[in-house]
């Protein structure tokens, strides 16, 4: 089913409430819009509840992006299982660290998909599902150095110095 990002947020505008939104885990990439990080930024805007989602995205568009702030201040916290499918990525360092930003909750990508048809039957599955592994390892690594900071910003309270 091909969706553009404006699509995307015309189809759940009206479920601002929304928890649940399974659309797709596997497109014919070369035959159909999906939508890019905008559209999924622009929807967890529009439903702030979202706990599970499962749609293919295009990661590799990252115009517009700034990987140094990705969320600007609008992460959700709620979402607790995301299956992004055989959503096209180059930067696997780039899609952990938006996907980290957006979602700081976020334990890993679901990647059971990976095991079913027609995914599990496409002779590029191993290097694609290589990628999707890699950026789960990131979000690991981001998580824990997010942990870090944390604790490192509660145990040593800034200095003020009063003039």
């Amino acid at each position: 089913m091909s969706m553009s990002d404006e699509e995307l947020c015309q189809l759940v505008r009206a479920w601002p409430k929304l928890t649940v939104l399974n659309i797709s885990f596997y497109v014919d990439i070369n035959d159909t819009i999906v939508p890019t990080f905008h559209g999924l930024i622009n929807l967890f805007r529009l439903c702030p509840n979202l706990m599970s989602l499962a749609l293919v995205i295009d990661a590799t568009k990252l115009e517009g992006i700034d990987l140094k702030c990705t969320s600007s201040g609008n992460c959700n916290t709620n979402l607790e299982s995301l299956t992004l499918g055989n959503s096209p990525i180059k930067s696997p360092r780039h899609v952990a660290r938006i996907l980290s930003d957006l979602f700081p909750r976020l334990q890993r990508v679901n990647l059971g998909c990976w095991n079913l048809p027609p995914m599990n039957l496409s002779p590029q599955t191993k290097s694609e599902m290589e990628r999707w592994v890699l950026i789960n390892n990131f979000l690991g690594e981001f998580r824990v150095l997010r942990e870090r900071a944390s604790k490192l910003c509660r145990s040593s309270p800034r200095q003020m110095s009063i003039s």
